[in-house]
């Protein structure tokens, strides 16, 4: 009997990818912008909007961590999304939300992005991650956000699929300008969230095994340090100290090992003593201070800071947000959403090709840095959300394997190579 041919929408789809995937994202978080409003940012949305007047007054981007208000450190924050909150300020006044459309679009494309990244890994059927980010609702209630964290999350999706096209380029010329200008976008990226520094070491590694020459990472690395270099060593030039992006991870390890910290996401205020200890400090003696004081507090409480850390690596994956953030309500649609994703991800973390497919590996172990960095530092749950692209990628392996378990788990058509 002849397999019935699909019709209707299913018929667009398959005759027209990605355009369907790109049209359904972009309409699902229009209409979440349009449902929810513009509403609040994030916990940070005056900070950026007050070091973007500073920069827009020719102060630079300036800021104070909290309740510490009679400080001015310059290098406290990753600047991007300062400069983009000017940016925005200087046309449009003391408001985000013009910025929303933008960041919006980028989302939307970022789920093509996942989707050819699926296909790259599994063959066409590796297109679901795609689809699964596209309708994800806390990635659709991100989209809408204006912070750094869902903009860096849209560009390491960007970012993995450029350096996986780097092994074979259709072109001579692209040999060279890919990763280049990976190398100069994950650097933009880092500057809007640090902790993705470090991270590039995994694309370098990745880019010399895969492509199995010299030149690509190191481009990539050349490009890298290009484009952190002009804050850097601004950085330096106002210090006198090696800052290749900010100082507030010190008062994030001094949150975390300190005896109020709960796993709450709630941040610890300085008491009393504490202000009156940092404010005639500068800058860098006030992020020393911070790191020791952590240290001591762990010298002095070994099984507690034990506790933190298996804490905080638990709490990496728990299913929930933050309980005293949050409603009710929107913590069931938390874990209703995050679970079957996560069920699936763990399925598919075994049986893995890591060993035969770099990328896997490069993926793996990006997922592995964020869940180590954030085991020792501070954690909340929207530090997870910034790899749930990646965990995506995880759980589609999980599902194809269900639908096909003699399948392999890597399935690479010759398009896709």
């Amino acid at each position: 009997m002849p397999q019935q041919k699909p019709s209707g929408v299913f018929a667009w789809i398959k005759t027209y990818p990605r355009l369907s995937l790109f049209s359904a994202a972009l309409i699902a978080r229009l209409l979440m912008a349009w449902l929810i409003g513009p509403g609040d940012h994030g916990d940070d949305d005056g900070t950026y909007l007050n070091m973007a007047e500073h920069i827009l007054k020719g102060e630079g981007p300036w800021t104070h961590p909290m309740n510490l208000e009679n400080v001015r450190y310059q290098s406290y924050l990753p600047p991007a999304m300062g400069y983009l909150t000017a940016l925005c300020v200087f046309f449009f006044g003391r408001t985000f939300d013009p910025l929303r459309w933008p960041i919006i679009l980028l989302s939307s494309l970022a789920c093509l992005w996942l989707a050819a990244l699926g296909e790259r890994l599994m063959g066409k059927k590796g297109r679901i991650a795609g689809w699964i980010w596209a309708f994800y609702p806390p990635q659709l209630f991100w989209s809408t956000r204006v912070n750094p964290h869902a903009i860096a999350t849209d560009m390491l999706i960007g970012l993995l699929l450029l350096a996986a096209k780097c092994p074979k380029p259709e072109k001579s010329w692209q040999r060279y300008v890919f990763p280049s200008l990976g190398g100069l976008l994950w650097a933009l990226m880092t500057l809007f969230r640090g902790e993705y520094l470090l991270a590039a070491g995994i694309l370098i590694v990745y880019l010399g095994a895969s492509c199995r020459r010299l030149l690509e990472p190191a481009l990539f690395a050349l490009f890298l340090t290009l484009g952190l270099a002009p804050w850097t060593v601004r950085n330096w030039l106002i210090h006198r100290r090696f800052i290749p992006i900010s100082t507030n991870f010190a008062r994030m390890f001094w949150e975390t090992y300190h005896p109020d910290y709960r796993f709450s996401g709630k941040e610890i205020p300085f008491d009393s003593a504490t202000v009156a200890r940092l404010e005639p400090m500068t800058e860098i003696e006030s992020k020393q201070w911070l790191m020791n004081d952590a240290l001591n507090y762990v010298r002095r409480n070994p099984g507690r800071a034990l506790y933190i850390w298996a804490g905080n690596m638990v709490h990496f994956w728990r299913p929930f947000l933050t309980p005293n953030a949050v409603s009710i309500k929107q913590n069931i649609l938390y874990v209703v959403s995050y679970l079957p994703v996560f069920a699936l991800f763990i399925l598919g973390v075994f049986g893995l090709p890591v060993r035969k497919e770099p990328l896997w590996a490069a993926i793996a172990l990006i997922i592995l840095y964020k869940w180590g960095i954030h085991s020792g530092f501070y954690m909340i749950v929207r530090f997870r959300e910034a790899i749930m692209p990646l965990l995506m990628l995880v759980a589609s392996s999980g599902l194809l394997r269900i639908r096909d378990p003699k399948d392999a788990l890597v399935k690479k058509t010759t398009a896709a190579d």
